[in-house]
């Protein structure tokens, strides 16, 4: 049903829609305090209904994702001894 919806009625690919952030976080972004529980179908109507509200009276508000973009890390190779290296550390 969801899917019939996100990609009749809006054109989005249900393919553009897997990265969409969750109502939970959309609702933080825009900085609305959510009515009810998540998951419960009619809390979940009234805070999308308030979510598109806010995104349609407000076009400046945009659901941006500030996540660090994918790149390949390095691996850590440093020793504890090579850590304290260099420290005076006394025990007492």
């Amino acid at each position: 049903m969801i899917d019939y919806f996100i990609e009749n009625l809006t054109g989005i690919k249900n393919s553009q829609v897997k990265n969409a952030p969750k109502l939970e976080e959309a609702l933080g972004r825009v900085e609305i305090e959510p009515e009810g529980n998540f998951h419960d179908g009619l809390d979940d109507a009234v805070n999308t209904g308030y979510l598109i509200e806010k995104l349609e009276l407000n076009p400046e508000y945009q659901l941006v994702s500030y996540e660090m973009p994918d790149k390949p890390s390095e691996r850590l190779s440093s020793t504890l001894g090579e850590l304290f290296a260099g420290l005076d550390l006394r025990f007492t």
